[in-house]
């Protein structure tokens, strides 16, 4: 692109200041078992991932969740600290005869698992599943 005002400038690139991590591969922490659900063929579930998508000065944030074995209030993953820069809290797929669990990430890179109603009657197969963003 050649800039006039008084006078012609010398061409000057004009670049999208972008960066991708693509989908980084993380293991659940705390004997959870990781990436078991939505396994069978045909179903193509995904693995436990983080992502990290820079466009100028806009950062979106993408982390995947897929385990079982999970416990009420438990850290389940720990990212790198600051991946998420203020906390974030997301609904999370788990079987239908549940109320429901919410993940919560912390600045600190702390994931941790929340049941809602009656924990007493999780099972070990229970499972969390989900995709989840935000922007910063």
């Amino acid at each position: 692109m050649k800039n006039c005002h008084i006078s012609w400038s010398d061409w000057k690139e004009i670049t999208n200041n972008q960066s991708d991590t693509g989908w980084l591969p993380f293991s659940l922490i705390n004997g959870v078992r990781s990436n078991t659900t939505y396994k069978s063929a045909g179903e193509n579930g995904f693995d436990c991932a983080y992502r990290i998508i820079t466009n100028g000065s806009e950062t979106k944030k993408l982390l995947r969740v897929n385990g079982t074995n999970l416990k009420q209030s438990q850290v389940i993953a720990q990212l790198p600290s600051g991946f998420a820069k203020n906390a974030q809290t997301f609904p999370v797929r788990v079987p239908i005869n549940h109320s429901g669990a919410y993940l919560t990430i912390r600045p600190s890179g702390e994931v941790k698992f929340y049941i809602v109603g009656d924990s007493s009657e999780w099972i070990s197969t229970d499972y969390a599943y989900g995709q989840y963003e935000w922007t910063e």
